[in-house]
């Protein structure tokens, strides 16, 4: 009886203990899943939120601006690695139709949203300023920007079909050229708002660009490209014109803002000729380089050293004259390189550079001329001596890294921005990483120059070293221009090539491309590079 009890009494304990077992365990299943869905919940309702943050009015711009930047670092990679490959037929034309409609929202999207996220009242008013009857639920400066958008288009399809017909030598070249060229008439068309004497800025850069294609794309055509080549048969004749060129501002030029009389004024045009001098200059120096280029690689060369110490001193006197020293130390820059590129004469090199040093010296002990002085001090201490560069500064410094979005920084209000502190705004309103990408599109637009060129040496060492020296002049100037503002070089009063304000360097610029492209074309018909060949 007892042991019978027991039995059961420990059966029941058993089951007992199972269902207990059984039921604890559905109980912390249920408590999990209560707590899963819990968690579930809380992460959603999290991500809602981040998501009405992201995509609330105030912040639609900087999501745009993140989305936009990230497409565009795709476009600089894709167009990087092809500068060591073999792109295909189509790679020119995809990249820039895919150019284009990129820019298409910055243009016409990303920047009349960040000004109308910073003044709705004013930006999101449709039809305030002009184009009072036209697509009425877009704001007039959107408008705007879509005019312009358009207008870069048709003149980049008619580059495109003028040098695929007459001069398709290259694939990457013009990319590189239009993502520099739509990056500038972008900014430019940023400061408008902003500045009422910029207005017009952006605009006139577009009709310098389609001036400055009609011309370039002429060169392409084979005859008057064989004519145009002619030019390098006389150099001399081209010293002759750059020195006159300069010389005649001293008794025709006209001063802008006040300043020294540096241009011509033809009609509501003004011209600056030191843009033309400078290619004209390049012509000379390469000509002279290559013809006597046996004799400067020995030791006796003191003729021809005179020689090119003669023709430098010439252009370079009328430059100091002006006192118009940025051209004259890019110019320097330039000719130092070449020589160097060409003779291998390292000692000669040296002894140049340490001459222009103590020539920088004494100039700027003496104070004479003045602007060296004011120059390096602006470089050395600008929170005490130059106002401009430190504005230019602090706006760089509230970019980071992904930039304060076009159209939201303070950058506007830097002296001449639209000229000499282009680059500054840049780095103010794209950061970091947009300024990397630039920086990026810009060395490979160079450094194909610097494949041509060597590509284009067996076929024709002079046509060589005039390339190697008109991409040593955007390099040299490129340089100046972004080193000064950031302070890592004295400010130079350059323009950045292809991107800053001024028809007279965008129109120049623009020839002396067309020019190389139509030099290439003369020797070689299709340029398919691979590797360290253009």
């Amino acid at each position: 009886m007892n042991s019978k009890s027991t039995h059961v009494k420990e059966l029941f304990i058993s089951k007992l203990y199972h269902l207990m077992k059984k039921n604890r365990s559905s109980k912390v299943k249920k408590i999990a899943v209560i707590v899963l869905i819990a968690l579930i919940l809380w992460i959603l309702w999290q991500f809602y939120e981040f998501t009405m943050l992201v995509f609330s009015r105030q912040n639609r711009t900087y999501l745009l601006r993140t989305l936009l930047q990230s497409a565009e670092g795709v476009w600089v990679f894709y167009l990087f690695v092809q500068l060591f490959s073999q792109p295909k037929k189509t790679f020119e034309k995809n990249m820039l139709l895919s150019l284009w409609l990129l820019f298409g929202l910055w243009y016409c999207v990303q920047l009349p949203l960040g000004f109308a996220s910073r003044d709705p009242l004013i930006f999101s008013s449709p039809n305030l300023l002009f184009f009072q009857k036209t697509l009425p639920f877009l704001s007039s400066f959107t408008q705007y920007m879509l005019l312009l958008w358009g207008l870069l288009g048709l003149i980049t399809l008619g580059f495109y079909r003028a040098k695929k017909r007459w001069a398709d030598v290259d694939e990457v070249f013009l990319p590189a050229l239009f993502f520099l060229i739509y990056q500038g008439v972008y900014f430019l068309a940023r400061l408008g708002p902003d500045r009422l004497q910029a207005q017009k800025t952006s605009f006139n850069q577009v009709v310098y660009l389609l001036l400055g294609v009609l011309a370039g794309t002429l060169l392409f055509h084979p005859k008057i490209r064989k004519r145009a080549i002619q030019i390098l048969d006389y150099p001399y004749l081209c010293l002759i014109a750059s020195v006159l060129l300069l010389a005649g501002t001293f008794f025709f030029g006209t001063a802008v803002s006040g300043g020294r009389k540096l241009w011509y004024k033809l009609g509501p045009l003004t011209v600056q000729p030191i843009e033309g001098a400078k290619i004209l200059f390049i012509f000379v120096l390469a000509v002279f380089l290559q013809k006597h280029v046996l004799t400067l690689q020995k030791r006796d060369l003191k003729a021809n050293l005179l020689t090119l110490c003669i023709i430098c001193s010439l252009l370079f006197s009328v430059l100091m004259l002006q006192r118009d020293l940025g051209p004259l130390l890019v110019l320097l820059a330039v000719t130092l390189i070449m020589f160097l590129t060409v003779s291998g004469r390292w000692a000669l090199f040296s002894g140049a550079v340490v001459m222009t040093a103590l020539g920088v010296l004494i100039s700027f002990f003496s104070r004479f001329p003045s602007m060296v002085y004011h120059r390096i001090m602006d470089f050395w201490d600008p929170l005490h001596y130059s106002g401009q560069l430190t504005k230019g500064l602090w706006a760089q410094a509230s970019g980071g890294l992904w930039g304060t979005t076009p159209g939201m920084s303070q950058a506007y209000k830097i002296p001449v921005i639209e000229s000499d502190y282009l680059f500054s705004l840049i780095v103010a309103e794209k950061g970091l990483l947009g300024t990397a990408l630039f920086l990026v599109v810009f060395f490979v637009f160079c450094f194909r120059g610097f494949q041509t060129s060597r590509f284009l040496m067996p076929a024709s060492r002079r046509d060589a070293t005039v390339i190697l020296g008109i991409f040593l002049l955007f390099v040299v100037q490129g340089a100046l221009i972004m080193g000064g503002n950031m302070a890592f070089l004295p400010l130079s009063g350059l323009t950045l090539p292809f991107v800053s304000a001024g028809g007279s360097s965008l129109v120049i610029n623009l020839l002396a491309f067309c020019f190389t492209l139509a030099l290439v074309t003369s020797r070689v018909r299709k340029v398919a590079p691979t590797g360290d060949q253009p």
